[in-house]
């Protein structure tokens, strides 16, 4: 007991040294890391939130963000797609291509990208899905009962206003109002979620959803300030260009004359700058007066230069790229660019942005594809529409030099193949044009698919005869029938297992 009053002492001290422990280095003298420095004066505000007005007036009339908002999307649908029933099965090329041809006639490319585009833009937008014999846009639809895909309209976030809840916060039902064009008026619609194609903004928490309305943030609420700082640099330019040259008048006694003359006579210098100017700019000359016999000293004109403006560069090149990191993008896709420096191809640069784009496509329109193709194959009649598959083309087209060099590869692959043996010759020739497609070689599949048989049947018969060839198995005894041949299987696994 007598040890309990020093172990409270020292427990009191270790918590005493550990609440002066700091993560940063601290310096009383010069208040660096403490109260005292000037950096701790500044701290962060919560921006406020862009309403839909304001974003299209952004979107209308400035380019970068037109650019910032639909460059990815136009990217991701820019080589198109194709879809294939999962295992490639060549006999669903055909209901394949009508899927295809059905989405083409609802528009599906430009509804996908008015919705993605917008729903960056706005915070949320998509597309209303018109499904033929699943009720009233009012009710859930049951994807199983759809059949088939009747018409689809883009929405934006100013056309939907929730108006039901789930328990999670999500929004169950909306009401779909659509603008008023000339004297044509829209009863509002009521709308359930699962009857819409919803694309995202901004990632959002959901206590920020509640309080913008159950939407997203847009995508421009994170960039609108270094956004505005990049516009007002490029407008200070125009002041400083504007004022780079700057002419000067020197007349004699102005001042005095001004004050002195009497009214109107101010009017008089006016004209007289006037006049001057208009020399200036036409005859490319100064008209002044050289002074007169008294020798009072005449006009002067001299023109200030402002100081350079050539070390200005390093200071715009860092707008760039602060803009390029708050947009995402690199300053080749954003700004147009070129790349700068010894063997800067930019290469890199398309590379990273590419992986992007694939990054919005997986995870953003391809699962709202799916789905839309889902309901238009089970309209045209397909008893497994959860089994197709989009398959995206390729972004960026190869180098015709890396082409042939795949194609070069990929024949000696198979040369090599054929002087081992491994496969026959016209094995390799009757996927050349799989191989090889550049090359424009054209084989006759007939006779290769004939001679192709028979140096199979070659091949077959020599390892039937030959020194590896399976010993033939015994004859049963008279009056007894053979056994099955799994049994026979098995009797012989078991006979090599008590040789082994």
């Amino acid at each position: 007991m007598a040890d309990a009053p020093k172990d409270a002492e020292r427990r009191h001290g270790i918590r005493a040294r550990l609440s002066n422990i700091k993560d940063a280095l601290q310096n009383q003298m010069t208040g660096f890391g403490t109260s005292r420095a000037k950096i701790t004066a500044g701290e962060y505000v919560d921006d406020p939130i862009l309403q839909p007005p304001e974003l299209e007036l952004l979107f209308a009339n400035n380019d970068l963000v037109y650019t910032i908002v639909s460059k990815i999307v136009e990217d991701a649908l820019r080589a198109g797609f194709c879809i294939e029933r999962r295992g490639n099965a060549s006999d669903d090329r055909e209901l394949a291509q009508d899927i295809e041809n059905r989405l083409a006639e609802l528009n599906t490319h430009d509804v996908l990208y008015r919705g993605a585009t917008f729903g960056r833009l706005f915070g949320g937008a998509g597309v209303i899905l018109g499904v033929k014999g699943a009720g009233p846009l009012s009710t859930p639809l049951e994807d199983e009962n759809a059949k088939g895909i009747e018409m689809l309209t883009a929405w934006d976030r100013q056309d939907m206003t929730p108006i039901e809840w789930e328990a999670d916060g999500t929004v169950r039902k909306y009401l779909w109002v659509r603008p008023v064009y000339g004297d044509l008026s829209w009863v509002p619609v009521e709308v359930h979620a699962s009857r819409l194609l919803t694309f995202p903004g901004a990632l959002t928490t959901q206590r920020r959803r509640n309080q913008n309305g159950s939407w997203d943030l847009s995508v421009m609420q994170r960039i609108y300030q270094v956004l505005r700082s990049f516009d007002s640099m490029f407008a200070s330019l125009d002041s400083m260009f504007a004022d780079a040259s700057q002419a000067v008048f020197k007349l004699q006694g102005l001042i005095q004359s001004i004050a002195e003359a009497p009214a109107g006579a101010s009017q008089d210098v006016a004209t007289r700058m006037q006049i001057l100017d208009l020399f200036r700019s036409s005859a490319k000359a100064i008209v002044l007066d050289a002074g007169d016999e008294t020798g009072a000293a005449g006009e002067d004109f001299t023109v200030v230069e402002r100081g350079s403006l050539g070390t200005l560069d390093g200071t715009m090149t860092q707008y760039y790229v602060r803009l390029s990191a708050a947009a995402r993008y690199p300053m080749t896709v954003l700004l147009g660019t070129s790349p700068e420096g010894m063997n800067a191809t930019g290469d890199s640069d398309l590379l990273l942005y590419f992986n992007t784009v694939d990054v919005f496509r997986n995870y953003v329109i391809e699962p709202r594809l799916l789905r839309l193709i889902r309901i238009v194959a089970q309209g045209l009649g397909d008893t497994e529409p959860e089994t197709w598959v989009v398959k995206w083309n390729e972004l960026q087209r190869p180098k015709p030099l890396d082409v042939k060099t795949a194609e070069k590869m990929a024949i000696d692959s198979a040369v090599a193949l054929v002087a081992h043996q491994i496969v026959l010759p016209e094995e390799v020739a009757l996927s050349l044009g799989r191989l090889a497609p550049t090359l424009g070689i054209t084989v006759e599949n007939e006779a290769r698919e004939k001679a192709l048989k028979e140096a199979l049947t070659e091949v077959a018969s020599r390892e039937m005869t030959g020194p590896n060839a399976p010993e033939p198995e015994p004859e049963p005894p008279a009056g007894v029938s053979p056994a099955p041949k799994a049994t026979q299987r098995k009797t012989k696994a078991k006979t090599a297992g008590r040789q082994t």
